[in-house]
């Protein structure tokens, strides 16, 4: 059990939630980029350094790579979210996303109705 007091924990969730979302929106921006350029996407997220990327970023909750599946014409970007475990892409929104375990997080967590 943590011995951190909660307004400390509840701080470093704020922060590693905002670094994960601003990693998942360079990534995501970097994907967009690299279709543009090639006309499809990379088969992997290491595809994209160094020209996208100077380094793909880590997941901040996993310690791995984020999970990126290309799908198509579109493609899934996700962290494995504060419970450190991969859901397989499932995904709620701010409310679930906190209440319930179970859950990825993915730049529309914080959005989505």
């Amino acid at each position: 059990e943590s011995t951190e007091a909660p307004t400390a924990r509840a701080f470093l969730e704020v922060r590693d939630r905002g670094r994960s979302q601003a990693e998942l929106l360079m990534v995501d921006l970097a994907l967009r980029a690299y279709h543009a350029d090639h006309g499809a996407w990379p088969a992997s997220l290491n595809e994209l350094s160094p020209q996208y990327l100077q380094r793909v970023p880590l997941d901040r909750y996993s310690g791995r790579p984020l999970i990126y599946r290309p799908e198509g014409t579109t493609f899934s970007l996700y962290s494995v979210g504060k419970d450190g475990r991969d859901d397989g892409g499932k995904f709620g929104n701010n409310q679930t996303y906190f209440a319930t375990q179970g859950h990825d997080y993915d730049l529309d967590t914080m959005i989505r109705p």
